[in-house]
Formats: C-alpha cells, structure tokens, sequence
C-alpha cells in the first residue's frame, strides 16, 4: 500500500507541473532563458549589401576644327601712260613688305597687253624692305642704274605706293648700300636723303579705281 501511495503522489506532482496547451502562441520572455542560449542564438534579421560598382570614366575627345587660311587682298602699282594703276592680287596672309615688292619686281599683274601697262623696274631688280614702328626701309641697291631721270617720280612711285597699300598709312624711307638715299616726289621735287615720303606724296599719279583681284597659280612663291 506505501508503494502505491507514492506512485500516485508523483503521479499528481507531474500533472500539476505540466503545461496546459490551449493552442495559443505564448513568447517566452529573456529571462527565462539560459544565460548560454541567450548569447548563442543567430541574430533575428539579416542584412544584404549589394557591392556598388562605380561607371568606368568616359572620355570625349574635344572636336577640333581646322582654321581657314585667311586671304589678304594686295594692291601693286604699274606704269599706264603718265600716271600709275593699282592692279590687285589675292595673297595668303601675312603679306610683308618684301613680299609685295617681290610681286612688284617680278612684274606680276602685267597679265595683258590690253591694259598697256608698263613699269620702270628692270626685270630681275631686287628691292629690299623690312618694316619698322610704321616706318618702311627700302634698301634701292642698283635699281636705279638704268632708270631715267624723268622716270625717278613712277618709280618712287610705284615702290611706295605698293609698300604702303592698301592701308595707305605709314612712310618709307630709302638707303641705297645701307647709306640715306634722297628720294622724287610725283612733282619731281628731290628730298634730303633719308627724308620719309607717304601715300600722298604720290597720290595724284594714281589712275583710276585698282583693278579688279587676280588669282594665280603663284600666290605662295616665296621671294628669292
């Protein structure tokens, strides 16, 4: 009889400690947890980073235009009875000094016997001319061995009238063998030596409105 008595002691001490299961979800608070299983468990959400890749740079190369050659319209002056004519070329700039007297002395623009146009320049004469603060220096050399003296004022003024075309500004002034040299005025007055003339000096020679501009397969000879 003691022996059952105590099977049936323990057996209302387990049912009196089990959990009635009604169904419903119960959440077990932190604190009855053990310590251990607390610091163990995996952590409820999960983060996912996705890796950002930067876009390679992109490199555009500037568009780049070629600038066009610009052209310069130059006036060289030719004897036509007893005045002078401006006969105009289309030149590639910059035009220099010397280059306009290379057109003057190759007799460039003497394209037609029509137009009777002249010069007092030998061919194959060499002017020399360079341009300082406004002032041009023309080096004569021996151009002016076979000229007439009657012919000095159109060759005076086909030289500076060509040197100082088509801005018609500045002055020039004449050294022959690097020593002042005087130079004619259209009236056929006679300079002291060194003296500058301008545009005007030579002004009442001139003939006309300058002929219309001629191309040629010449334009970028360079003066010898």
């Amino acid at each position: 009889m003691k022996r059952v008595a105590a099977i049936l002691l323990a057996l209302v001490g387990i049912t009196a400690c089990s959990v009635m299961d009604s169904g419903e979800f119960r959440q077990i608070p932190d604190n009855e947890f053990p310590a251990g299983l607390r610091v163990t468990l995996p952590p409820t959400t999960t983060t996912t980073t996705t890796p950002v890749t930067e876009p390679a740079p992109t490199t555009t190369q500037p568009k780049t235009t070629q600038p066009s050659t610009p052209i310069e319209v130059v006036q060289v002056f030719y004897v036509q009875g007893t005045g002078v004519r401006a006969v105009s070329f289309e030149e590639r700039v910059p035009v220099l000094t010397q280059r306009k007297l290379f057109n003057l002395t190759d007799r460039r623009g003497m394209v037609s016997s029509q137009l009777r146009l002249a010069t007092v320049l030998e061919r194959g004469a060499i002017l020399a001319g360079t341009l300082d603060r406004g002032v041009t220096i023309i080096e004569l050399g021996s151009t002016l061995e076979n000229v007439l003296p009657e012919d000095l004022p159109l060759f005076f003024a086909q030289v500076v009238l060509t040197a100082l075309a088509p801005s018609r500004q500045g002055q020039v002034v004449f050294t022959q063998d690097g020593k002042p040299y005087s130079p004619v005025k259209a009236d056929q007055t006679v300079l002291e030596p060194g003296a500058a003339v301008a545009w005007e000096d030579y002004s009442d020679l001139i003939l006309g409105d300058p002929l219309p501009p001629v191309s040629t397969s010449t334009t970028l000879l360079s003066p010898p």
